[in-house]
Parts: structure tokens; sequence; C-alpha cells
């Protein structure tokens, strides 16, 4: 019986040898849950820092004990030797510094333009603009808008401060550009205020205003409503008042022919009353002056 049971185990001995040459676990007698055709395949990593391979355009991947190394997203920062990273991006798994990072426009203009950092290849935005900055609300009238706390808003338009400058025209905002910028030099002669307050004092020339041409006022035809003078609180020209009924005011060489009425030219004759005098002549209107005698 024992010669039996020895011979049987010889051979179960044999066929282990030959069904598990293959297998991982070489002990004889766990070869039917070992065995299996096929190369043997050990595990090469637990963690995906043991797939580290030194590639910033890679990920390091641990799958089931296999090392993977796929290709990153193509754009993405990397360091292309010279320690900035803005200046190269993944392409196809390989750092290339043909194509610098790129970074998009978020769609806020207050928040200043969006750049790369060089240390660490990330797109931000230069900062916050200034509150009262032009901006485009939607309308594309950069002039109905401004810059809140770096966001746009159209419940401040921009306001422009003048320039000092009165003989330049009024300063507006440009819909264009949201700039600010003055309407235009003033005509020559325009009365300004050269610091004295008195406006009839100082004219603008080319844009500026000067002290060395006063207001000059031009006669305006009528001789019934005064002489022209400036105002020193508007630089503006008037008259200086109606003349009385009656004074003489006829043209042509003729001062006699015509009298004030209203503050128009337009009345009757002069009329010259009789001093009383019978030994001085007759009064009589003198053409060249208009008065009696």
């Amino acid at each position: 019986m024992s010669r039996v049971f020895t011979s049987i185990l010889g051979v179960v001995m044999v066929a282990a040898i030959v069904l598990g040459a293959g297998c991982r676990d070489k002990n004889i007698l766990n070869f039917i849950e070992d065995a299996g055709p096929g190369p043997d395949t050990e595990p090469t990593c637990q963690t995906p820092a043991d797939c580290d391979d030194s590639n910033a355009c890679t990920d390091d991947v641990c799958n089931n004990g296999i090392c993977e190394n796929p290709s990153v997203q193509d754009g993405l920062a990397c360091d292309g030797g010279d320690g900035d990273l803005c200046n190269s991006t993944c392409e196809a798994g390989a750092c290339t510094t043909t194509t610098p990072v790129a970074c998009p426009d978020d769609g806020d203009s207050c928040n200043g333009a969006e750049a790369c950092n060089p240390s660490d290849g990330l797109c931000a935005s230069a900062g916050n603009l200034a509150d009262g900055t032009a901006c485009d609300g939607g309308d594309g009238d950069l002039c109905n808008s401004t810059c809140e706390a770096g966001a746009c808003t159209t419940t401040t338009p921009v306001a422009c401060p003048d320039d000092g400058d009165s003989c330049n025209g009024a300063e507006a905002c440009n819909p264009s550009d949201g700039l600010c910028a003055s309407a235009g030099n003033l005509a020559d002669g325009t009365a300004c205020d050269g610091g004295d307050g008195d406006l009839c004092n100082s004219t603008c020339e080319a844009g500026a205003c000067t002290t060395t041409t006063p207001v000059a006022c031009p006669d305006d035809g009528d001789a019934c409503n005064g002489t022209e003078a400036c105002v020193p609180a508007t630089g503006v020209c008037g008259s200086s008042g109606d003349l009385a009924d009656g004074t003489a005011c006829g043209g042509g060489g003729d001062l006699c022919a015509a009298t004030c009425l209203a503050g128009a030219c337009g009345g009757l004759p002069v009329t010259c009353a009789d001093d009383a005098n019978p030994c001085n002549g007759v009064e009589a209107c003198v053409p060249a002056t208009g008065l009696c005698a």
C-alpha cells in the first residue's frame, strides 16, 4: 500500500513541476490554484510618486500596480529651462518654447489685463482699475459707465474735471475711448478771467487766456441805446442805456433829421425851442452836432 501511495505522489509532483513552471507560487502543493499560462507580471508601483518620469507634461499614474504616464492637456505651462513658466507650454507630452502661455480675457475690463505669472505659469488679472475709470457697460459708449471696486457699473458716468483753462472749451467725455478732452479753442477775443475776476481785462488768444488784449466792444450801430461797454462780471458787451427821447440821432451827416424814441432812432426831427431872446436870432438845430443854437 505504501509503495502505491509513493508512486502516486511522485506522479503528482512531476505534473506540478510541468504545469506550475510559470507560476509565481513555487510551492508545488499549491500549483493548482496558482498555475496558469503566460509570463509572470510583478507590480511596479504602489503610489503615483513611484511613477514620476520627471516630465512636467505627463501625468504620473499608478494603475493597479502598473505605471502609466499619459500626456497632460496641451497649452499647460511648463519650464522650458529658463525658469519662466510663461514662456513654454506642453504640446503632445513635451515642453516646448514655441508656444508661450496665452491668457484669455476674462471679460471684465475693470480688473486689469490678464497676464501670466512667471513663477507659477497661472493667468491672473493685473489688478482693479481706479474707481471712475471709463468702461463699456454694454452700450458701446465708454462715457456712460465707470469702474467701481473692479466692476463696470452704469450708475456713475464719466465725470470730466475742468482743466482750469477757460479758453479751450468745456471738458467732455469721448464715447469712443472714454477719455476727457476739451471741446476746442474759443474764438480769439473771447472774454476770460486772467486772475483778477474782471472778465473784461483779458481775452482768449490761441486757446490761452491773456491780459495783453482786453475785451473790445464794437458799436452796435444804434446811437440811441448808449455806448457799448464790457460788463466785468460776465465779459459780455452791452449798451450803457437808452438816451433820452428827443436826443438827436439822424444819419447821413445830419443829426437833426431824427431823434431817439424809446432807445431807437426813429423819432421826429429835432425841434429847437425859442430861448425868448429876440436879439440872438432864431433857434435852429446844427446838423453836425444835433444841438440847437
